[in-house]
């Protein structure tokens, strides 16, 4: 059997309005929480701001690092220039002319070699035994890389 008795706050007890109390006080600590919140919000916007923006000093130092960079390679650049001037002397026409002559000699016989062994090579691979691919041919003479 459970009984139920119904208790009556008395006005000079101090139990009934630790209640109110504590629940006036969770109320104002969660309103100045969220005021905190929002101020946290405001003041962290302001920093981002305050970020975004390269101070003056900091732009020039590096400006006048970047000057003496561009100073130090244009010295190097016209030492290197010197250097070349003086060291090597220029191709003449009939320099050029006569390289290129030979080049192209050498050229034309390569194009040749490389046509006639072309065409060997198709012969050849004509003919090749059933058991034999033209990679097997290719590896049993010893020829390297691509044609």
């Amino acid at each position: 059997m459970v009984y139920h008795a119904i208790q009556q706050v008395d006005a000079n007890d101090p139990t009934g309005n630790e209640s109110n109390d504590s629940n006036q006080t969770t109320k104002d600590l969660e309103e100045q929480i969220s005021a905190l919140k929002i101020r946290e919000k405001e003041l962290r916007e302001m920093l981002a701001k305050a970020n975004a923006v390269i101070p003056l000093s900091v732009l020039k130092d590096q400006i006048a690092n970047l000057e003496e960079k561009k100073a130090l390679l244009t010295s190097q650049v016209s030492t290197l220039s010197a250097e070349m001037q003086e060291s090597s002397s220029c191709v003449c026409k009939e320099d050029f002319d006569r390289i290129d002559l030979e080049w192209r000699k050498w050229h034309a016989q390569v194009t040749s070699r490389k046509r006639i062994f072309l065409e060997f090579w198709s012969r050849c691979t004509e003919v090749l035994p059933e058991d034999m691919t033209p990679g097997d041919l290719k590896e049993t003479l010893g020829i390297e890389g691509s044609f």
